[in-house]
Formats: structure tokens, sequence, C-alpha cells
């Protein structure tokens, strides 16, 4: 299935640099500059990451938090776009699991964004559930073939499995007949 990517962000520069690389990545993605529309879209639309410019904090931590209350988005990957390294411990508890900085270099998008993907990948496996390993539900076991105590030939044919007995059997030696006589 192919990545999905929304693109809330204003900063034309930061928009360019993320979506070429989105591009780069064959990711498809939405792109919006208005919270009202992306919380519509959040609302309908299944996305794997969301990109948040977070300048205005606000704006941010509604569209972040709208994601995560919905069934169709509370897995997606938050990937926050904040201004300048002071930006980002505000990123992480607005609830974004990635930071961009701006300036948004395309070598900082190409790696944040990879590592989003493959957090999707990891995540999508970690919620399938395991193989099932098939484990019979009856299991019969078929006792050996009874030792023949006598030279009469054995027949290869069963009508029906041989019965377990209940109680041990003993085997005794028998003594050769003792001819009068002798």
């Amino acid at each position: 299935m192919a990545t999905r990517a929304f693109l809330l962000c204003g900063d034309e520069k930061a928009v360019q640099a993320v979506t070429q690389i989105l591009d780069e990545l064959e990711v498809s993605f939405e792109h919006s500059s208005e919270p009202a529309f992306s919380l519509k879209r959040l609302a309908t639309q299944r996305f794997d990451l969301l990109i948040v410019d977070c300048d205005n904090a606000q704006n941010a931590t509604q569209v972040f938090n709208s994601a995560r209350a919905s069934n169709l988005n509370k897995t997606s990957i938050a990937i926050a776009i904040v201004e300048g390294k002071a930006g980002v411990p505000n990123a992480f508890r607005l609830g974004a699991s990635l930071v961009l900085t701006k300036p948004v270099s395309l070598e900082q998008a190409r790696n944040t964004l990879r590592t989003g993907i493959g957090m999707t990948r990891k995540e999508a496996q970690e919620v399938k559930p395991p193989a099932t390993v098939s484990t019979p539900t009856h299991t019969s076991i078929v006792p050996p073939a009874p030792i023949p105590t006598s030279a009469a030939p054995v027949s290869t044919t069963q009508s029906a499995p041989p019965r377990i007995p209940t109680t041990p059997i003993v085997l005794t030696p028998v003594a050769p007949p003792v001819s009068p006589g002798a």
C-alpha cells in the first residue's frame, strides 16, 4: 500500500523542500495552508504521515489532537516543522514524533521523511495479527502392531485398529510339551 501524507504549511520554502522529497520518495500527499480544511480532511481521510508547520502552536495543537482522536489517523506519524532548534522541545510537547527545523534543507527533509516512512511500515507490521500456526484439534495415537508369539503368518491388513488393553499384559514363557516316554 502506498504511503500517504498530509502537509499543513504556509511557508513556501518549507513546502517546496518537503514536497520535492515526498515526490522523490513516491509518497502521495495533499497540501493545505488552511487549518480548518486540514481538520476536515483528517476527519475523512487516512494519512500515514502528518506534517504540520508549528508556527501557530494553537493550530498545530488542534491538528495533532484531532488526528490522535480520529480512528483514521491516530496511528499517523506526526512530523512538526518548527522555526530553528529552539522550537524542537515545543514540537515534542505538541505530540510530534519527528521534527524538521526551518530553513528546511533537502537532506534534512529526506532523512526525516524516510524515518517517518520507516516508522509507518514498522507500525503496520506490528499491527498485523501474527501468523497462525494450525494445531490439530484431535490427535489420535495408533499403538504399534502386536508382536506375534507364534509362527503363524501375520496379516498385513487390519479391519479395525488394535485394542489397547487396560490391564498390563504379562508374557510368560511356555515350556515345550513333554512327550510321554522320554
